[in-house]
């Protein structure tokens, strides 16, 4: 039988031995990839949310989309929600995410756009919690802010392909 301890060591020692930002992108897709099938499966999407989404994707240019979902939406937010990051890893170089105030400089804005603010609309914001925790996390680890703006723009074009290909090409 599989011993799933092991297994989670293995995949520790993997995901620790990639650069930061490779280690951040292979943790994203492990992450949310399941929270978005359990919370379709666990009924936590909002309907009006996804009706507006619908309307707006047949409504709008794709030119539109894409630059409001590649290009504006992830550089206000990353500035905006791991910009204090940045700025901890600025002024003391040597801190890691080993170090406690580290964690709380990423959870606190984090928590706030993703339960408070919505995280950009989403029913249940797990994924937006999720996705912040990881930026925050390759900001200290990378010491740079490019990485979750990366990371954040990458996240936003797999769904944006995922919505485009739901709402607009096959009209669901």
């Amino acid at each position: 039988m599989v011993d799933l301890r092991e297994k989670y060591r293995e995949l520790k020692v993997y995901i620790e031995s990639m650069p930061p930002l490779v280690a951040a992108f292979v943790i994203m897709i492990i992450v949310t990839i399941p929270l978005d099938i359990l919370s379709v499966y666990w009924g936590w999407v909002n309907k009006a949310e996804l009706e507006a989404l619908r309307n707006l994707i047949r409504q709008s240019s794709l030119k539109e989309i894409a630059f409001s979902t590649l290009v504006y939406a992830p550089l206000l937010e990353e500035f905006m929600y791991r910009g204090p990051v940045r700025l901890l890893v600025l002024f003391f170089p040597n801190v890691t995410t080993k170090n406690l105030i580290a964690w709380l400089i990423i959870l606190a804005p984090t928590f706030y756009w993703a339960m408070i603010a919505g995280g950009g609309g989403h029913g249940i914001p797990l994924d937006a919690l999720a996705i912040g925790i990881i930026c925050g996390w390759a900001v200290v680890e990378t010491k740079t802010l490019e990485s979750a703006i990366a990371l954040h723009i990458f996240y936003n074009a797999l769904n944006l392909v995922g919505v485009l290909i739901r709402y607009r090409f096959l009209s669901l």
